[in-house]
């Protein structure tokens, strides 16, 4: 099997690690007045957007902690690596994979897909706006373990006798 590389655009690599810059900007504008005015209400409008931008970056620092940039499959062995704000690098085998969810693992279209991998604390995640990413996708579905193929095309409905065509 000859190696594989998947990459994000340049335009997308910019919105999944900076996008949330305009969101906290936005958010700290709106905090700033509320900060300085010495009324109960405005003050307990303060504190909810204090909330709002504390589990914003929360959710986002964990959430970008699992996507790689870059997706690189060469044999049975997978190597994720250019992680936002982290020089890491994830190697696996397509058996140490326990489960895929997420876009048409799950009888969606759209979204995002999660790589369950055994013995990591993280799910590897990865978009659709990842280049070539249908040819990941069969990557991943014909070299996964036999039970855990049939559980996902179970899961999307495809019947045994549709896949034996």
């Amino acid at each position: 099997m000859q190696q594989s590389t998947f990459i994000y655009p340049f335009s997308a690599r910019l919105i999944y690690r900076y996008g949330v810059i305009p969101a906290n900007l936005l958010l700290l504008g709106y905090l700033l007045p509320f900060m300085f005015a010495f009324q109960w209400l405005k003050f307990f409008y303060a504190v909810i957007l204090a909330l709002a931008l504390y589990l914003l970056n929360s959710y986002f620092f964990n959430f970008v902690k699992c996507v790689p940039y870059r997706i690189e499959v060469a044999g049975d062995k997978i190597k994720c690596s250019n992680y936002f704000l982290s020089g890491k690098v994830t190697e696996f085998s397509f058996s140490d994979i326990t489960d895929i969810k997420g876009g048409v693992f799950t009888r969606g279209n759209a979204g995002l897909f999660r790589v369950y991998v055994a013995g990591l604390k993280h799910e590897i995640i990865f978009f659709r706006m990842l280049k070539n990413n249908q040819a990941l996708q069969n990557l991943l579905l014909g070299n996964i373990r036999k039970e855990l193929y049939e559980e996902i095309m179970v899961r999307i409905g495809i019947s045994k006798k549709l896949r034996n065509i």
